[in-house]
């Protein structure tokens, strides 16, 4: 350096991010991770609450059972804890074709890793779930239950989706 000059700092080169193939970038990216999650998540509590209530009537437990909290917390919570233990296992092994595309799909979007998506996923489960309104839960048979809880996830759902996007 000679005199006069002042010493220049140095410049800060950003890293280009390697994208996955096929990576969507921005909004559309977001948006479509954030359907891809609320879709997972409205086929785990669907399934979780189908089977519950089938394994109720099969054991003839009251089904009234189905409109307390009480029957999330007794039941579906454990539920949905051992289901994304189980998931994790299957990322690893990759023996389950529903989980790993759906985990799959959502990396190729956004590039999250797994166990950071399992664990956005899990959380929104068991935030949404536990946030449905059971009182107007009906249990006349599996398909009336269901839809009734479909009617009423489908708020909590839409409210997720506005937050989330």
């Amino acid at each position: 350096m000679t005199d006069g000059e002042t010493e220049q700092p140095p410049v800060e080169r950003k890293e280009e991010i390697d994208q996955p193939d096929g990576a969507k970038q921005g909004n559309e990216a977001q948006n479509e991770l954030v359907d891809l999650i609320l879709e997972f998540v409205k086929r785990t509590i669907v399934g979780h609450e189908r089977g519950t209530y089938r394994f109720m009537a099969s054991h003839h437990v009251p089904l009234e059972g189905v409109k307390t909290d009480a029957w999330f917390k007794a039941f579906l919570i454990d539920a949905a804890v051992n289901y994304f233990n189980l998931a994790y296992k299957s990322l690893i092994r990759r023996d389950d074709p529903y989980i790993c595309g759906a985990f799959d799909r959502m990396h190729q979007l956004h590039d999250h890793s797994y166990i950071c998506l399992l664990n956005i996923v899990f959380a929104t489960t068991i935030n949404l779930h536990g946030s449905m309104d059971r009182s107007v839960l009906e249990h006349a048979d599996l398909e009336t239950f269901e839809e009734s809880v479909m009617c009423a996830l489908t708020p909590l759902l839409a409210a997720a989706r506005a937050r989330l996007q």
